[in-house]
């Protein structure tokens, strides 16, 4: 086994406990309302959200026609294992309701600091980890981050891995630390180090923060990077303030 770091994904919904419901088929239906249509679906994104600053009325049905006997605490946190979205008119889909337990759906609205753990792409880069998180890093067998395999690994240590792993919405979730072995991204830490980037022989294109190509480099030229970091889908090195480097544009080597 490589790299390692574990999100403790499994503590995610607070009130109702940790309650994991099965995805449900992609459903749709249409109602029409003012003259105005309304297209819903339904799809299987999983994942943990922050509710709204306020107590919030939970429903039985996503459509939210159906108030439960049960609300939501200000600011509780919460694992949902559906989405329903909904298309008004010509207007783009927005999210409408996610499904945070059996039968019981929370509006969107208001929703705050949503994570989707549905697996996206694989980005490839190796570099080294720290275990961050007091209660150590949890392994899981899989991209989706629902199976873990009972290691636990402890806080402090450093682990080499493979890859990043992220979401659909193109954020970074975990890492590949070992075959078949993920640990969560909110668990661990990247290990700065200091080193040497070589650009490819074509050159490499310097980018802000933003991602605004700024110039390019000669290929076979070296720059001393400072730090890495994950942004725009890609691992970068940092060459200079406020500017970075792809990875995946030339080697890489540590200082001693």
């Amino acid at each position: 086994m490589k790299k390692s770091f574990v999100v403790l994904f499994g503590a995610a919904l607070l009130s109702f406990g940790a309650v994991v419901v099965a995805a449900q088929p992609v459903s749709a239906a249409t109602n029409v309302t003012s003259s105005v249509t309304e297209k819903f679906s339904q799809s299987d994104d999983f994942g943990v959200l922050t509710a709204p600053d306020y107590s919030q009325q939970l429903y039985t049905d996503a459509k939210l026609t159906k108030p439960a006997n049960r609300t939501v605490p200000a600011s509780s946190r919460w694992r949902y294992t559906a989405v329903l979205g909904v298309i008004r008119g010509n207007d783009p889909e927005r999210t409408y309701s996610y499904r945070v337990a059996t039968n019981l759906w929370l509006p969107a609205e208001g929703v705050r600091f949503l994570t989707s753990y549905q697996p996206g792409t694989s980005v490839w880069h190796h570099d080294i980890v720290q275990v961050n998180n007091n209660a150590g890093a949890r392994v899981y067998s899989d991209l989706t981050f629902k199976k873990p395999t009972g290691r636990v690994l402890p806080k402090g240590s450093r682990w080499q891995f493979a890859r990043g792993v992220t979401n659909r919405l193109d954020e970074l979730i975990g890492y590949q630390v070992g075959t078949n072995e993920f640990v969560l991204q909110s668990d661990v830490s990247i290990v700065q180090r200091r080193g040497v980037f070589t650009a490819q022989k074509g050159g490499a294109d310097i980018v802000n923060g933003p991602g605004t190509v700024q110039r390019k480099v000669a290929g076979g030229s070296r720059w001393r990077t400072t730090s890495v970091t994950f942004m725009h889908n890609r691992f970068y090195y940092q060459i200079a303030t406020y500017l970075w480097v792809d990875s995946n544009l030339g080697t890489w080597m540590p200082q001693k």
